[in-house]
């Protein structure tokens, strides 16, 4: 499950933040959205998630330090 732009947000990284201590970050980059520049984010290699009530372990999903913000036209 899940692609190479999924990822998860800062709410779970504010939420497990803990679990990332000691770990490096990378940039990490929205394809499709030049607009939008790159953030640092930590690379999670398993997850357990609950889908529907089914359990679900996700792997190598990126999870953002920031948030991406409101991208405005001039």
């Amino acid at each position: 499950m899940g692609g190479q732009q999924t990822y998860l947000t800062t709410r779970y990284y504010d939420e497990h933040s803990h679990d990332f201590q000691g770990e490096k970050t990378h940039m990490f980059s929205l394809f499709g959205a030049p607009q939008i520049p790159a953030m640092p984010a930590y690379t999670t290699e398993t997850i357990p998630l609950n889908f529907g009530g089914a359990p679900v372990e996700v792997h190598f999903i990126n999870v953002l330090t920031q948030p991406l913000g409101l991208v405005c036209g001039s």
